[in-house]
């Protein structure tokens, strides 16, 4: 049986890259496993350096955050090139339960048709995080899933990401969530580099539409378990994530959905008065105001991507 290329993306905070290589080490046969950890130029690395020499695990450290895709694009042609058969692309804020990347890999490697698959993700307290895809996300799904609407609407949210039900059972999905997934070797070829115009948010979306496009299928299993500390980093950023949120969704819109320029803007538009909303209490936000208008306005501008 071949190695597994596990690369762990982390930006600032290396507890949580500790505990995510931790986990892999007590769960799962370490002899199998080659741990990339890709720091996305964290001020500070003293102690991440520290946490990977101890635990005998490959530190890349990239001169600039480039963001997720571009992150793991790094650790996906190191894991090629070093010859691993199945690449497991982890948040450092994920704790793996046992056997977990074993099942996915055993899944995989009976149904050569699938090239992605991802596990059922739990929050810390035990509950299910409903974060896989069953379809494409559409305009009216953004609407309905990712905005104020979505505390009214039920059938919008379950029409996508599946009600308590659907995560019972292993089967074929449009995508599943970007914080751990594994997938081959031969599908990693296909599809690196990621998609590197999105720095955060937006990237399972363009995974699931490029395998569609390369006719790779991509399956779930609730069988292989991982806990998600979810936003342990972004909500350090909280003002600069929204800013991503928002060029990352009209650049989605655009090129992978073909919007034109009145439902961009509407969209925009809606970003833009939550986050002066958010400004109305928040210092952070009203002093990144100029800086959500600068990058915004690059992602609006159609020539930038012509």
């Amino acid at each position: 049986m071949g190695k597994t290329g596990v690369v762990i993306l982390n930006y600032i905070t290396w507890q949580q890259t500790e505990r995510c290589i931790k986990s892999l080490k007590e769960t799962e046969n370490a002899d199998e496993l080659q741990i990339y950890v890709v720091d996305n130029a964290s001020p500070e690395k003293g102690e991440l350096r520290r946490v990977c020499r101890e635990a005998q695990v490959e530190l890349i450290e990239n001169p600039n955050n480039s963001g997720y895709a571009a992150g793991n694009n790094v650790g996906i042609v190191k894991a090629l090139t070093d010859g691993c058969d199945y690449i497991v692309i982890s948040n450092n804020d994920i704790e793996y339960r046992a056997g977990c990347l074993t099942r996915m890999r055993d899944f995989l490697e009976g149904h050569f048709e699938y090239g992605i698959v991802g596990p059922k993700i739990l929050t810390p307290e035990g509950t299910l995080q409903r974060c896989h895809y069953k379809k494409k996300t559409g305009y009216g799904d953004i609407w309905g899933t990712q905005t104020i609407l979505r505390y009214v609407m039920k059938k919008p949210t379950d029409a996508l990401y599946g009600d308590e039900q659907f995560y019972l059972h292993e089967q074929e999905v449009f995508a599943v969530s970007g914080c751990c997934f594994m997938l081959r070797a031969a599908c990693a070829r296909k599809l690196a580099p990621f998609d590197e115009h999105t720095f955060l948010y937006e990237e399972e979306n363009i995974i699931g539409v490029r395998m569609e496009k390369e006719g790779w299928k991509t399956g779930y299993l609730p069988a292989s378990e991982v806990v998600h500390n979810h936003d342990q980093t972004t909500r350090l950023v909280k003002p600069f994530a929204l800013i991503c949120w928002a060029c990352s969704e009209v650049y989605y819109c655009r090129e992978y959905l073909g919007c034109g320029f009145v439902k961009i803007r509407l969209m925009y538009w809606y970003r833009t008065l939550i986050f002066l909303l958010h400004g109305l209490r928040n210092k952070a936000y009203r002093e990144q105001w100029s800086k959500y208008r600068k990058e915004t306005g690059k992602y609006l501008r159609q020539k930038e991507w012509d």
